[in-house]
């Protein structure tokens, strides 16, 4: 049996744009069709059920004969993303996290003969046994493909098996298999195993997340979890999934932050640390309005299994959590993820900002999922011109002799409506400018509409997006175009 030495794994936690790299060799990776393979196993994150999504055959490289594979892709495609901008309380994102293993192992040409036999007294099974095959090289369920010297004889002996059982009959290596032998007899018929499948190990656990890996982030030395991942320990500190620069909001807007948390509370250095959460709201003179509000993050959500959470940060969504009456009194606010034992480590923090937004336009607040795979907020509060697009299919007929006035000669059979709007932000700053580049190529957007608590799709249609910076444009806004993520409907649809 060949022997597979690890060379690298996946991370414990890693994003799915970009390569996981799993490598393993073996000094067996020379023999007739050997390839290495990868059976990647999601998990459920409550249920623990297991479902296989894919199993992959990867040749050995040339020189150094690894297996060099990325599951990335596969696990990219049973991923989504959770949009919750009106959440009062903790909640899980469960459509943006996966929990995964892998099985692993190989699939060579062993050219091992045999001679085959029916049960002939060895047990009352009726199953096929075939002698002579080398000892330690094949276990059970381990698949083969066998192929008979005569396939006229035993025509129903040939293809694909499983070894259902492995044991020594009087000086003869055995292995039984999940065929039935139709013509039983005394005189044995002989064959040859062209393929040998056979996996030697299963990963640890490991999570996937819908992030990016970016190329200052390189594959192997880069660990998502070693900076986007929250625990209990009092001596690490971790931060949110955004690379926002400036938090500002209105009085009464629906925000949240995204974050990964792998322990809610755990023992260190014999005392036990928990994960808590506080805000603290502050007038214009930079005095404390009313008491901090803090929670325990396993109160909060008492299911650590989740891994990914969506905290409510927005001035309404604090409002509708019954935290504060209203932000008109409220000059900014600060939160901090903290964790608490014989003493208390801030994690993170960040201050949110509260204005005014006085504009006689329509304030597009859009939301959109981030390169973290965290959702992000921001406001194109100035000059909005809403416009539709319309693209008909008319046919025309050849009016009749004797036709009346008002007969039609063209008319649409169909037609589709699509609404578009060309939005403005304020003045922004270089640093929102550049960030900006996240939100013209963010593959999920949404208009928030606070006032009726919806949240409508919207696209893009900017092709290319030029950053401002205070040395070649001084003071700046942005323009974007985007249209509706749905069809308007109409007459003739």
């Amino acid at each position: 049996m060949p022997t597979l030495t690890k060379i690298n794994g996946p991370y414990l936690y890693s994003p799915t744009e970009g390569k996981i790299w799993i490598n393993y060799v073996s000094g067996s990776s020379s023999v007739s069709d050997f390839k290495y393979i990868y059976d990647i196993k999601q998990m459920d994150l409550i249920s623990s059920a297991v479902t296989s999504i894919g199993e992959f055959k990867i040749p050995p490289r040339p020189v150094t004969g690894y297996g060099l594979f990325s599951p990335s892709d596969i696990l990219k495609s049973n991923l989504s993303y959770n949009i919750q901008p009106f959440i009062t309380s903790v909640a899980s994102a469960s459509n943006s996290l996966l929990k995964y293993f892998y099985n692993y192992g190989c699939s060579y040409n062993p050219g091992f003969s045999f001679s085959v036999y029916d049960n002939q007294g060895l047990n009352s099974d009726t199953n096929v046994f075939l002698f002579t095959v080398p000892s330690g090289t094949i276990g059970v369920g381990d698949l083969l493909t066998l192929e008979m010297n005569n396939f006229n004889v035993t025509p129903l002996l040939s293809g694909t098996c499983s070894v259902i059982g492995v044991f020594n009959w009087f000086g003869n290596n055995v292995i039984e298999i999940d065929k039935i032998y139709a013509t039983p007899s005394i005189i044995p018929h002989q064959g040859v195993i062209t393929q040998l499948k056979q996996y030697t190990g299963t990963s640890s656990n490991y999570y996937a997340f819908n992030g990016t890996r970016q190329y200052t982030q390189p594959p192997m030395s880069y660990d998502f979890t070693n900076h986007y991942v929250f625990n209990a320990s009092p001596t690490s500190s971790a931060t949110i999934l955004t690379n926002k620069p400036v938090n500002n909001i209105g009085v009464s807007q629906s925000e949240t932050l995204s974050v990964i948390i792998d322990e809610f509370s755990a023992v260190y250095s014999g005392v036990t640390y928990s994960l808590t959460y506080t805000i603290i709201a502050y007038d214009k003179n930079n005095t404390q309005v009313g008491s901090p509000n803090t929670f325990l993050m396993s109160a909060a959500v008492p299911d650590i299994r989740y891994k990914r959470y969506d905290i409510p940060i927005g001035t309404s969504n604090l409002i509708q959590g019954g935290l504060y009456a209203s932000f008109s009194n409220i000059d900014h606010y600060d939160i901090f993820i903290v964790t608490t034992g014989t003493q208390s480590t801030i994690k993170y923090g960040s201050q949110y900002s509260v204005r005014e937004i006085c504009t006689p336009y329509t304030n597009f607040r859009l939301a959109f999922i981030n390169k973290l795979g965290g959702f992000d907020y921001f406001n194109f509060a100035q000059k909005s011109v809403d416009s539709i697009n319309i693209s008909r299919t008319e046919f025309r007929k050849i009016l009749a002799y004797d036709y009346k006035i008002g007969d039609r000669q063209d008319t649409i059979l169909a037609q589709k409506i699509t609404e578009s709007y060309q939005i403005s932000t304020d003045w922004i700053t270089e640093g929102e400018s550049n960030w900006l580049k996240e939100l013209v190529s963010s593959p999920g957007i949404y208009w928030i509409d606070n006032n009726n608590s919806n949240y409508y799709p919207v696209i893009i249609n900017d092709t290319s997006y030029t950053v401002k910076t205070n040395l070649n444009d001084k003071l700046f806004c942005i323009d974007l175009n985007i249209r509706l993520g749905y069809d308007i409907i109409s007459q003739n649809q």
